[in-house]
């Protein structure tokens, strides 16, 4: 993996969420991306320190 941790977390998020967004539009929720991309839903909440 090249790169830092947080720069292929978020390329999983974006990846997950195009794939979603694609197949059911506005009625995609978070949770449905976070659990696809295999993250934590606090990953799209919490913001860096």
């Amino acid at each position: 993996m090249n790169g830092s941790r947080s720069a292929y977390t978020r390329k999983r998020i974006l990846d997950a969420a195009l794939r979603l967004f694609a197949v059911k539009g506005n009625k995609t929720s978070l949770r449905e991306i976070t659990a696809e991309a295999r993250v934590n839903v606090s990953a799209l909440t919490s913001s860096p320190a």
